[in-house]
């Protein structure tokens, strides 16, 4: 289900979401065909969007002892009256401060930060206690002047697919010249050129001062990420992932991969060790390491290992109008991990799955039961565990015999609707808001649903 609404108030009961995945607007990338909307704003202001307000104003958007600043300071009533329209997308409250724009546009990454962080806190509201939540967010680059002298309002330059296209201006002030308008970086915010504004790292502190647990940073590797034009740094081929948590106890379905390649352990085809020690342990009676790795390697989990922390999967996108798309393959760990296949519709409470091992080796036909090692009975499961695989036997049940319904994921910012396109995939519930991309959404949507009966 699609919500075409204003993240920040979500149309859900309190805690009736298992986990959360999103991947809000990165700062000073782009401007999305949605709507404004109104941020830190008093509700009894009558808004005064008029940017150009007196040469006070303007003087101070332009540095000491500029030429923007000098012409400023000589201009008179005439001149004032005279000066070119502002037309600027985004604007400031002359009496209450509040700030009219998009999420991701802000003049200050400080506002960025806050404001996503209040979005969040809302998210927070419909999040169940024992939920979870993974949010993708990538760097921006700042103090490069790559805008200076630039008009308002032009479009920068991208690549065929339109990555880094947005209108001059974001992330700026302005100042007047004998050209009109131009955008240059606030004083607050110069870093040294061509610097990284470490976005990421801001959002993931104040997310932790506002009572946030985080779990993990998870890598997001991206294969085939589009060359960059640049030659003075390293292409940047992946982007972060935090994994929070509401409270210390949570729900996670744990995940697995494969095991590396064993060959070069030494390692048989059923799984056995056959490295031998290349020193007489024996006779100085010390432990031989080689029995150690043996023991290491045939008693590794069957499921594979725990999943790791750096993903590798290639980006995917799509004919329809959006550029920042979840490769599905990204997202399904996430719901595996942190949406329940089952929960009571009464308590809530997840069903979790209970596993056996069933042996695949060599059975006493007698008794037909796994034949033990003679040597030690005890021993027998651990010494051939890879002859036994995981088996489902059970779930747990809560007692309240009140039927079983689907988790549900949220993702607040959904775009093209690839989180709540995959979690119907996998038998769960999905929801997303989006303010412009709600239909486009939807028809994904539509599609899995039709595709997967």
């Amino acid at each position: 289900m699609i919500f075409n609404c204003d993240a920040r108030h979500i149309p859900l009961p309190d805690k009736s979401i298992n986990c959360v995945i999103t991947s809000p607007p990165y700062y000073a990338l782009r401007k999305y065909d949605i709507p404004d909307v109104i941020w830190d704003e008093d509700p009894a202001c009558s808004h005064d969007w008029e940017i150009r307000e007196s040469e006070k104003t303007l003087v101070t958007f332009a540095p000491t002892g500029s030429a923007s600043r000098k012409k400023l300071e000589n201009i008179d009533d005439e001149g004032r009256a005279n000066l070119p329209p502002l037309d600027l997308t985004s604007a400031t409250c002359k009496k209450c401060g509040a700030w009219r724009g998009q999420l991701g546009c802000e003049p200050h990454y400080d506002n960025y930060v806050r404001h996503l962080c209040d979005i969040f806190d809302e998210v927070k509201r419909v999040l169940r206690d024992d939920g979870i939540m993974f949010v993708n967010i990538s760097d921006s680059y700042g103090g490069s002047g790559g805008d200076s002298g630039k008009k308002l309002g032009t479009e920068r330059k991208g690549g065929s697919r339109g990555i880094d296209v947005r209108p001059v201006g974001i992330g700026q002030e302005v100042v007047l010249n004998e050209r009109g308008y131009i955008a240059i970086p606030p004083q607050s915010q110069k870093f040294t050129p061509k610097s990284l504004l470490g976005i990421p790292e801001r959002f993931m502190l104040e997310m932790l001062n506002r009572g946030w647990i985080l779990r993990n940073k998870i890598v997001w590797h991206k294969p085939n990420t589009l060359p960059h034009s640049v030659k003075d740094r390293f292409t940047v081929d992946w982007e972060p992932i935090f994994f929070f948590a509401k409270k210390k106890d949570y729900f996670f379905d744990q995940q697995f991969e494969p095991y590396d390649d064993v060959k070069k352990w030494g390692v048989n085809k059923d799984g056995s060790y056959y490295g031998i020690g290349q020193k007489d342990y024996e006779g100085a009676e010390v432990q031989n390491p080689s029995d150690v790795k043996r023991r290491i390697i045939e008693s590794r989990n069957p499921l594979g290992r725990n999943k790791r922390c750096v993903w590798k999967i290639p980006t995917r996108g799509i004919s329809s109008a959006h550029f920042a798309i979840f490769p599905d393959d990204l997202v399904k760990p996430m719901i595996l991990a942190g949406v329940p296949e089952q929960q009571c519709q009464k308590c809530g409470k997840p069903r979790e799955k209970i596993y056996d091992s069933e042996y695949l080796g060599d059975y006493d036909t007698k008794v037909n039961k796994p034949r033990p090692d003679p040597r030690d009975p005890r021993e027998f499961k651990e010494k051939n565990m890879n002859q036994y695989k995981k088996k489902l036997i059970e779930s747990t049940d809560c007692g309240c015999e009140a039927g079983w319904e689907a988790g549900a994921v949220l993702d607040p910012f959904a775009g093209s609707g690839t989180t709540i396109r995959v979690a119907e995939k996998l038998g769960r519930r999905g929801y997303g808001c989006d303010l412009g991309y709600a239909e486009l959404s939807a028809e994904r949507t539509q599609n899995v649903q039709r595709e997967w009966g």
